[in-house]
C-alpha cells in the first residue's frame, strides 16, 4: 500500500486513500491508508460472509470513483 501511494504520487496523482486487503483465501481483512494513518478493520470476514466481503470491495470502488453512498 505504501508502494502504491508512492507510485501514485510519482505519477502526479492526488493523495487519495489507498485501500487494500489481505486474505488467506478463506479469511479476509481490509485496510485503508490515508496519510498519516493506516486504518485496519479489526473484523475479519470469512467466506461464510460473502456479502460483507463484496460490500467492503464495493465501498472501496465507490470511494475511488467519488460516487455518493
Amino acid at each position: 500500500m505504501v508502494a502504491a501511494r508512492r507510485f501514485n504520487e510519482a505519477g502526479g496523482r492526488q493523495k487519495a486513500p489507498v485501500r487494500g486487503c489481505v486474505t488467506t483465501g478463506e479469511t479476509w481483512q481490509f485496510l485503508r491508508l490515508a496519510e498519516p494513518f493506516a486504518l485496519l478493520d479489526r473484523q475479519r470476514s470469512s467466506l461464510n460472509n460473502v456479502g460483507g466481503i463484496l460490500g467492503a470491495l464495493h465501498a472501496g470502488v465507490r470511494e475511488a470513483l467519488g460516487a455518493p453512498e
